[in-house]
């Protein structure tokens, strides 16, 4: 398929096409494992920044790919708040807990979670001890993206602060490594809530910095190189569609979304036209 997503977000099997962002991965992955480490353990990060700047790619993608190479048998568990908006959030993570490490069969997850989370907790841990038995690691990694969608989705405020009490549970008892994001707009709305303190005690948030010019080259050249394609070049002033794209980006930092989802069209042109030029 394509390696031009557009507008969205890479995701896991986006890996092999993701680029740019290699200094972010390092740096948060580096953040969340000194958290991990710590004598009391605290082990999440929040990745806030700018609407479009990339936060979803780099936790769903950049980071989830090399959490899975850190944590080969961990299970990885992802989920935003408003997938299911009508919902009380903790049915949606109960759910994508289920299907990631078959816990609670036989009950309703949601309820135990919600209500006797310490009971959910002592079943996550023995479901490690089975599969890991000789593991003190998580027992899961949970990708929490667009955080902020607990406040724009309608969720009354015990609702959110019920979703946030079991978030902070599972991270202060090292069940689960938490990677979660946020626009920068909307970071404060967590301060009302003291069960996201995780978050930001101890360096726990990272903001995403606009790419940088040699970022950006690589953002725009590297899949394409990897599908074999190359930018065509004006014949009169010599100068490669991969250079203007370039320029735009580098002027206006949300151009560069929009070129993304101009080169997603242009290679579909390209199957359909069987040419490896832009």
């Amino acid at each position: 398929g394509t390696p031009f997503l557009g507008l969205e977000s890479f995701r896991l099997s986006h890996a092999a096409v993701f680029s740019g962002r290699e200094d972010a991965i390092r740096e948060s992955i580096s953040i969340l494992r000194s958290r991990a480490e710590q004598p009391v353990q605290l082990p999440s990060l929040l990745i806030a920044g700018a609407s479009g700047c990339g936060k979803s790619s780099l936790a769903r993608c950049g980071m989830a790919h090399r959490l899975r190479e850190l944590l080969p048998d961990v299970p990885l568990v992802e989920m935003r708040p408003g997938d299911h908006a009508a919902d009380d959030p903790i049915v949606t993570l109960a759910g994508r807990i289920q299907q990631a490490t078959g816990a609670a069969e036989s009950c309703d997850f949601a309820f135990v979670l919600r209500n006797v989370p310490l009971l959910a907790l002592e079943q996550l841990q023995r479901l490690r001890e089975r599969s890991l038995p000789k593991s003190s690691g998580p027992c899961l990694v949970l990708i929490l993206d667009q955080l902020e969608e607990l406040f724009t989705a309608g969720f009354t405020s015990d609702c959110i602060r019920g979703f946030a009490a079991v978030i902070d549970l599972l991270v202060r008892r090292g069940v689960c490594w938490c990677v979660a994001t946020i626009r920068s707009d909307l970071l404060d709305r967590l301060a009302n809530y003291r069960e996201f303190s995780h978050f930001t005690e101890e360096g726990g948030l990272y903001v995403l910095r606009p790419a940088t010019a040699v970022e950006i080259r690589q953002i725009i050249e590297d899949p394409a190189e990897l599908a074999g394609l190359t930018f065509e070049q004006d014949l009169r002033t010599g100068q490669s569609l991969a250079d203007l794209i370039f320029d735009e980006a580098r002027v206006e930092a949300d151009a560069l979304p929009l070129d993304v989802a101009t080169r997603r069209r242009l290679r579909k042109a390209f199957a359909l036209h069987r040419t490896g030029t832009y």
